[in-house]
């Protein structure tokens, strides 16, 4: 296995460019600050690389949990180099949009060797962090923590009705074992939950918007570049909830991909998604209990021998901490899981947004014995 701070080369002709930005908007909240780093396919490369975070990153996130075990594993992420460039020149075509949601407290791109394999081939991403919500939000200058206020509430609620579940086990593999009935119980209790799960679809929509008002911008980067008639949303965790949840919001979402995320409140247990989505999971009851038995565009796919954490970089650039969180489990190869993410989530963004179609099906072969795709 190559080493944990590696970071593997995407497939894609095209060279990888970033910029950061921000935006700020209004809702039944207050004013809602959103930043991101977009990622573009470019021809070159300059002398800025990316390193995964940067030292005043890792500050925030050791001020905010000084005596976490995670301190080390961060403060290594310094070390990881990108196959990212900020400034590098985009190239000269159009491309489809994709934006890319977090799970909660995590940084804006954790799944950002996912990232870097769909824009070698030719998407823009979009990565959002939520001020207060990310463990760190980059607003121009400023550099924002994460909230307490914002994320104490979440986390209680849903560890308080996990607990309380007649399912409950301390193995923290326990809620992979949950019947239909008890996931459903617990998400449609869960409204805290429920409500920032719609709240960040709604900002997947505003960076959309975002994305469309630049492309008409002669000034910016993204001038003429924007595809704008079929965008894709994807994520890990909450995020990835979040992503779907915005297909049934805007009809211009068109595809999104859901990395073991939960769909709180129940939301989508009765309709029909509007459009297709592939969902990740270690559990056929979690898919059902999200989606239920009978959404023809719902794609479900099942990793055996994962955890939620492996749906992210952590496969690779965290994988023996996760281990060890998990003692006695036998687990995939992280390497391996993020290969599965790249090829699954980059064919299925093909098929729907490009309408290129190789075939799903055909990478159920390459990855025999390890995923189960339900479609």
């Amino acid at each position: 296995m190559k080493n944990k701070y590696t970071f593997p080369k995407p497939s894609g002709k095209f060279s990888i460019g970033y910029y950061d930005d921000y935006i700020k908007y209004e809702n039944e909240y207050g004013d809602r600050y959103l930043g991101f780093r977009c990622f573009y396919p470019s021809n070159n490369k300059t002398n800025e690389q990316m390193t995964y975070i940067d030292e005043e990153m890792y500050k925030l996130f050791e001020d905010l949990a000084p005596s976490s075990p995670a301190c080390d594993l961060y403060k290594g992420f310094i070390k990881i180099k990108t196959n990212c460039y900020m400034g590098a020149k985009i190239n000269e075509f159009k491309h489809n949009v994709l934006i890319y949601s977090p799970g909660y407290n995590t940084v804006p791109w954790a799944n950002l060797v996912q990232i870097e394999e769909l824009v070698s081939n030719g998407y823009i991403v979009f990565a959002v962090a939520r001020e207060g919500e990310s463990f760190c939000t980059i607003l121009g200058e400023k550099r924002a923590p994460r909230r307490v206020e914002l994320f104490g509430p979440f986390i209680e609620e849903v560890i308080k009705y996990m607990m309380e579940s007649e399912e409950y086990s301390p193995d923290p593999m326990f809620v992979y074992n949950w019947s239909v009935e008890g996931i459903q119980s617990y998400l449609d209790k869960c409204v805290v939950a429920t409500n920032r799960m719609e709240l960040w679809a709604k900002d997947i929509i505003k960076v959309i918007d975002y994305s469309l008002e630049k492309s008409k911008d002669i000034t910016h980067i993204l001038y003429n570049k924007v595809n704008n008639d079929r965008f894709g949303a994807f994520g890990n965790s909450f995020g990835g909830s979040a992503s779907v949840y915005a297909s049934q919001i805007d009809d211009r979402v068109v595809a999104t991909v859901n990395l073991d995320g939960w769909i709180y409140g129940g939301k989508l247990l009765s309709s029909e998604l509007k459009s297709p989505a592939l969902i990740f999971s270690k559990s056929i009851n979690h898919f059902l209990a999200s989606y239920g038995h009978n959404n023809s565009n719902a794609i479900s796919l099942i990793i055996d021998k994962t955890v939620n954490e492996y749906m992210s970089d952590c496969s690779i650039i965290a994988e023996d901490f996760i281990k060890n969180n998990y003692k006695g489990e036998d687990l995939i190869d992280g390497r391996i899981m993020s290969c599965i993410m790249n090829d699954f989530i980059k064919e299925f963004f093909n098929k729907n947004l490009l309408l290129s179609d190789k075939g799903i099906e055909n990478l159920c072969l390459k990855y025999d014995k390890k995923v189960q795709l339900k479609i």
